[in-house]
């Protein structure tokens, strides 16, 4: 709140539906900062991707990729799980229709990124030589 309240006075202030807020844009003569920011080093740590694969049947090569990730900042359930559970659904959905013969012409694959909030590590793993080069990602979604 002190570097809020050090800008306080200088440019305008910022509105929020309509209204006047204690935040401020800041201009040319406000105040310079020096920020430091001391990253905590911790080892390396466990992170896990889950994976589920419909082969296509005409284009297997080529495949359409349905993600999202799972972890959060804070408050867990409303970044990531919402997504999630869209992405859930879309994956039993697909599985009740191949338990009548259903099979896509390109391959779909499901992916849920874990550490995809920190530095997107987990979401940027995937494409790695001995994991999915082979494929060609037509539609991320």
């Amino acid at each position: 709140m002190h570097l809020i309240k050090t800008l306080e006075g200088f440019g305008s202030p910022i509105k929020f539906d309509g209204e006047k807020s204690k935040f401020w844009t800041g201009n040319s003569s406000s105040p310079i900062i020096k920020l430091d920011n001391a990253l905590v080093d911790k080892p390396k740590q466990k992170i896990t991707n889950i994976f589920a694969l419909i082969r296509g049947t005409e284009q297997p090569e080529r495949q359409i990729i349905i993600g999202n990730h799972r972890d959060a900042w804070c408050w867990g359930a409303s970044s990531p799980n919402s997504g999630t559970a869209v992405m859930l659904e879309v994956a039993r959905l697909f599985g009740e229709m191949m338990s009548f013969g259903w099979r896509p012409l390109r391959t779909i694959l499901f992916a849920n990124w874990d550490a995809g909030e920190y530095n997107r590590v987990g979401s940027t793993y995937v494409p790695t030589p001995h994991m999915l080069s082979h494929y060609e990602a037509d539609i991320y979604m």
